[in-house]
């Protein structure tokens, strides 16, 4: 015997045999899928070489070694994926930023004479300017130290960046976008302010 579990005051009937899906159903569902990927997007990441600016002004340079370390960076939001900056690809994106403009003599290790630690706090979206943008923000502290320890400057940075339809026309890669025009953005503004330093060499 079938139970019946029923609502009181709505009429049930038994279940009779499933009905097969016609093939309208299975290429509306297949349309529907394209249709999903065609606005999402492959799922692509945040990466280090997308973050390098490649415009910084520089005001001074040093020809001294620094140790270059990143924290947080994780994102617990439900687009995780696409905007998610990871640790290692933001810390490599300042190593190669640092290389490529020569702020630093080099990149070292913890024996460095300088210690740059930069902390990033939080990675969100803003309203967007425009219908079809997509607006993210990076909010990270900027620590540089000397070898003894003393805290030369410290500063917390905001920056955002909008990504639109010239940028990728799939939402999720508009994500990734706006995730790494925010963190270039936020490099770019470090490494300028450390560069109007005195450093010693």
């Amino acid at each position: 015997m079938k139970t019946l579990h029923c609502m009181e005051g709505l009429r049930c009937a038994a279940p009779g045999p499933a009905a097969r899906p016609s093939r309208r159903s299975h290429n509306g569902f297949r349309a529907l899928a394209a249709l999903g990927l065609l606005l999402l997007g492959a799922c692509s990441s945040v990466t280090a070489e997308r973050m390098v600016p490649d415009n910084l002004q520089l005001v001074n340079r040093t020809s001294a070694d620094v140790e270059v370390q990143v924290l947080g960076g994780v994102d617990t939001t439900i687009m995780a994926a696409y905007m998610e900056i990871d640790v290692d690809e933001f810390e490599d994106a300042i190593k190669m930023a640092i290389r490529e403009q020569q702020l630093f003599g080099s990149v070292g290790d913890a024996d460095s004479a300088y210690h740059l630690e930069v902390t990033v706090y939080e990675i969100s979206g803003l309203p967007a300017e425009t219908m079809v943008g997509i607006h993210y923000k990076v909010e990270a502290n900027w620590k540089l130290t000397n070898a003894k320890g003393q805290v030369l400057f410290q500063e917390r940075i905001d920056t955002d960046h909008e990504a639109t339809f010239s940028d990728a026309f799939a939402g999720g890669n508009r994500m990734v976008c706006a995730t790494e025009g925010a963190g270039m953005k936020n490099i770019q503004a470090g490494l300028e302010a450390i560069s109007a330093l005195n450093l010693e060499p």
